[in-house]
C-alpha cells in the first residue's frame, strides 16, 4: 500500500485545538525525543532541555504549543496536530479490522487516530489527528464543518427528466430542500453538476454532516445513484 501522508501542523489547526499547552515531558515524548516520559524527565533534570532559550527546571512545567524547545541545542519539532492521507478504494477507515481486510494500521502516524471515516468503496482525503479535542471539534455536528465530495452518478430509470437535461439546477434545488433517507432528512449544497460523455452525471457537493453513506443515500433518492465517490 503506497503511503501518501503529509504532516500539517498549521496555525488554523492549532487555533481549533483547545490544548494550548502541554507538560514538557509529554511534549518531548510525543516528539519521540526519548523512549519514555521518564527518560524525557531525566533530560530535563540533566539541564539539557531549554524552552524559548531558557534552561528548563521542571519536567512537569506546561509549555505553549508554539514554544521553541531544544535538547542539546537541537530544535525539537512538535508533533503535528493533523496529517492528510489520501485513502484509496478498498481500505477500511479503522485502525484494526477483525475480518482481516485492508485498514489504516499500516499508514497511521504514531499516536494519531483517524478523524471520521470514509467508506471502503470511497477514495479521498482522510485526516489523522494527534489531538482528541481537535478531533471532537471537527466531528461535532454543532461545528458544521464542511465536507466536499465529487460523485459520479448514473441517471436511474424513471428519474425526473430534468436530472439529465439540467443536472446542476435540478440537484441544487432538490438537495438544498433536503432529501429524505432512512437516516433522516439531509441537506447538501451542489457546487457543480454536469453530464459526462458517457451520460453519467458528475456532481461536486458540500455537506455538513457525516452520517453513514449519507451522500450515496441522498443522491440515490433523487434518481442519481452513485457509481464513484
Amino acid at each position: 500500500m503506497r503511503l501518501l501522508l503529509v504532516a500539517c501542523a498549521t496555525t488554523t489547526a492549532r487555533a481549533l485545538s483547545t490544548s494550548s499547552s502541554v507538560r514538557l515531558d509529554k511534549f518531548l515524548n510525543d516528539a519521540s525525543v526519548a523512549a519514555s516520559r521518564a527518560a524525557c524527565s531525566q533530560l530535563v533534570k540533566q539541564g539539557r532541555v531549554a524552552v524559548d532559550g531558557v534552561v528548563a527546571k521542571r519536567a512537569a512545567a506546561k509549555v505553549p504549543a508554539d514554544a521553541r524547545v531544544t535538547v542539546d541545542d537541537v530544535l525539537v519539532e512538535p508533533l503535528p496536530l493533523l496529517w492528510v492521507y489520501h485513502k484509496p478504494i478498498g481500505v477500511h477507515s479503522t485502525l484494526s479490522d477483525d475480518r482481516g481486510r485492508p485498514d489504516l494500521a499500516a499508514v497511521a502516524p504514531r499516536k494519531a487516530h483517524p478523524v471520521g471515516r470514509l467508506d471502503a468503496d470511497t477514495s479521498g482525503l482522510l485526516l489523522f489527528s494527534s489531538d482528541g479535542a481537535l478531533t471532537h471539534k471537527l466531528l461535532s455536528p454543532r461545528a458544521a464543518v464542511e465536507k466536499e465530495y465529487v460523485a459520479t452518478c448514473e441517471v436511474a430509470a424513471g428519474a425526473d427528466a430534468a436530472l439529465a437535461r439540467t443536472p446542476e439546477a435540478f440537484l441544487r434545488d432538490r438537495l438544498a430542500a433536503g432529501v429524505q433517507t432512512t437516516l433522516g432528512v439531509h441537506v447538501g449544497d451542489v457546487l457543480e453538476a454536469r453530464v459526462a460523455d458517457d451520460d453519467r452525471v458528475t456532481v461536486r457537493l458540500v455537506v455538513r454532516e457525516g452520517k453513514h453513506r449519507m451522500v450515496r443515500r441522498m443522491l440515490a433518492n433523487v434518481g442519481a445513484p452513485v457509481v464513484g465517490l
